[in-house]
């Protein structure tokens, strides 16, 4: 600000890396509240939560909640994609997406932690796992497990339905 007639007045206010934001193919490091810092130009910033999508940067602590939610699963969370500004879907380090539903995400990770510890699902060739409808958990498998899963089923009608 300039205060007349000969001084200036210049205000800084630090702001703390948060979370990196994925915006338009940009990378973005941003603070607390959401607001940008700077660019991600260095390797320092590679472990702080990594969101992505229109309207994600002022709403990480509520991905984070979603993260603490899963468990012993959040090590293998690698990100998430914030969808239509309203729910968010998990992008798991093994390539895995999860899409959580609008109401209650924390519920449905934590669900989906269980399921995937019991039935080892993150070992499985899936490429989506979703838990939009309440009470449900859809998987769609891979295209080579499909037609592995397809080619079995022939077998089997072909046998008579008999094992």
């Amino acid at each position: 600000r300039k205060l007349y007639p000969d001084r200036l007045l210049i205000e800084i206010t630090e702001r703390e890396p948060f979370a990196i934001w994925q915006k338009d193919g940009k990378l973005l490091v941003v603070a607390t509240d959401g607001t940008p810092i700077q660019d991600l130009n260095d390797q320092r910033f590679n472990d702080l939560p990594f969101v992505v999508g229109q309207g994600a940067n002022a709403r990480v602590g509520e991905f984070l909640k979603i993260v603490e939610s899963a468990g012993d699963l959040r090590t293998r969370i690698r990100a998430g994609v914030l969808i239509g500004e309203r729910r968010w879907t998990l992008k798991m380090t093994t390539g895995l997406d999860v899409k959580l539903p609008e109401n209650d995400p924390e519920a449905a990770i934590a669900q989906f932690a269980r399921v995937a510890r019991e039935s080892r699902l993150l070992d499985k060739d899936l490429v989506s796992i979703d838990l939009r409808v309440p009470g449900r958990m859809y998987a769609r498998l891979t295209e080579e497990a499909s037609a592995v899963r397809a080619e079995a089923f022939a077998r089997f009608k072909k046998k008579g339905g008999q094992t």
